[in-house]
């Protein structure tokens, strides 16, 4: 018998009823109040939004609260709803439950589909990112490209969601204080606490440039309302919910008109700043990357597959060489019949850099650090066993370790190899691939293999 995991499939029920917000939520006739296509910095051309305040703090911190808090109520209503688990963890003492399951968390994965934990929570960072831009009005009319303005409003927006992100996980109105999930297995893994708001930031970019390079495209070559809508409203989904949270139509922009209205503008219009560094072989003082990363290690039985994810962080010291330091972890892909498993890493360790070949920028590295894998063992007959009698829902979770065993391994880890980046701009590389090879030693054996990882790095300092 395969582990089961339970309460899950509520996720994805949200996700398709947050999918049906966005078509269904009502259309207006026209967009009356929509200001017709005009520069950027033009305030007096956008009268539906106050004028910028480019000096001083411009959040507005109570509508980012409230829009905030109802999607928090979006998502725990329907956790509530659809998830048996959760409504099992309601019940019992509400700061002791709620300790528990916040003190409980270890490990990398948290029992949901790599969909969920990789698509569906970057795009909840995402969302929550977009609601901040969205009332941070000094920021607001920002668009992607070569522009400072632009990545200070992203990285203030993946601060807030990192915020919104770990409330959400083990804040006081989060799933460990609300169902009490981390309580039991398998949702114990710190997975969603690195990936939602890090790979959030990157879906923030990513819609930002579809937003700019295609949908803008498509809005130059047709008036037709309908697809106008659904370019907008379908491309950019995170940015959608977070116009219906603010009570928008899901296709709204603050940067340029209604789709009744609009028609395209020459881009050179809008804002640019010139880079720091007009050399784009130049090195930026600090670079971070979010990355998918697939591992293998081990020969033939004990071969071991994982999926997962990581945040790695470059301090460079001159223009060649620099230290490196990242965090992340992996699921483990097939495992034996009922055993789960993940893992998780720190490492650091120096860094090359060839940087004579204009945007391509490959690298050697040698990092070392800890690795933790965690696995866990459930035995069926035991289980049915436990649940021979009637058991209350809520006294379920507290029974797990009489049917469960858990296996926790501490080693030390190498990792040796190089990749290349590609320099799309003054503030934006892609890690086209790295691939390393790996050596655990945890002090009964060594286990070999090598590691695949992909992403995008954002540079610090060039703009």
């Amino acid at each position: 018998m395969v582990t089961v995991r339970i309460g899950h499939d509520g996720k994805r029920h949200l996700a398709i009823v947050l999918l049906l917000l966005v078509l269904c939520s009502p259309i207006r006739a026209a967009d009356p109040d929509s200001p017709p296509p005009v520069p950027n910095t033009a305030d007096d051309s956008f009268p539906h939004l106050p004028a910028l305040n480019p000096e001083g703090s411009s959040i507005k911190w109570l509508p980012l609260l409230k829009e905030s808090l109802i999607f928090l109520a979006i998502q725990h209503t329907f956790r509530v709803a659809t998830e048996p688990d959760t409504r099992a963890g309601l019940g019992g003492p509400f700061f002791s439950g709620w300790a528990r399951a916040a003190g409980n968390l270890h490990g990398w994965a948290d029992g949901d589909a790599f969909l969920i934990n990789y698509v569906g929570h970057p795009m909840e960072g995402a969302v929550a990112g977009f609601v901040f831009v969205q009332n941070d009005t000094k920021y607001q009319r920002t668009e992607f490209g070569r522009n400072r303005d632009y990545w200070r409003s992203r990285l203030r927006a993946a601060g807030w969601s990192w915020a919104y992100s770990t409330q959400f996980e083990i804040g006081p109105i989060s799933e460990a204080s609300i169902g009490k999930v981390q309580a039991k297995f398998p949702q114990q893994g710190l997975v969603d606490h690195v990936i939602t708001p890090a790979i959030g930031m990157t879906w923030m970019l990513g819609e930002d440039a579809i937003d700019r390079f295609v949908i803008k495209r498509i809005e130059s070559r047709t008036d037709n309302r309908a697809v106008r809508i659904l370019a907008r409203g379908l491309l950019n989904p995170s940015r959608s919910m977070a116009n219906i949270l603010r009570g928008e139509v899901p296709w709204h922009r603050d940067t340029r008109g209604g789709v009744a209205v609009y028609l395209p503008a020459d881009d050179s219009a809008a804002v640019t700043i010139t880079p720091r560094y007009r050399n784009e072989r130049l090195y930026a003082p600090f670079e971070l990357a979010v990355q998918y990363g697939y591992v293998q290690a081990g020969r033939g039985k004990d071969t071991l597959r994982c999926n997962g994810g990581s945040g790695d962080a470059v301090f460079n010291l001159s223009r060649n060489i620099a230290i490196e330091a990242e965090i992340g972890g992996c699921k483990i892909l097939e495992p034996e019949q009922d055993v789960t498993g993940d893992a998780t890493w720190l490492l650091a360790g120096p860094r090359y850099t060839f940087r004579d070949l204009g945007r391509w920028s490959p690298y050697i590295h040698a990092r070392a650090g800890v690795e933790k894998l965690t696995t866990e063992t459930m035995y069926p007959d035991r289980k049915a066993s436990v649940f021979s009698q009637k058991t209350p829902d809520a006294d379920r979770h507290e029974l797990h370790s009489q049917y469960t065993s858990q296996t926790d391994l501490s080693a030390v880890a190498v990792q040796v190899g190089g990749g290349v980046d590609y320099t799309i701009n003054g503030a934006l590389s892609l890690k086209i691939a790295n691939l390393e090879y790996l050596h655990d030693y945890n002090g009964g054996g060594a286990q070999r293999g090598f590691r695949f990882t992909t992403g995008l790095v954002l540079k610090m300092g060039t703009w």
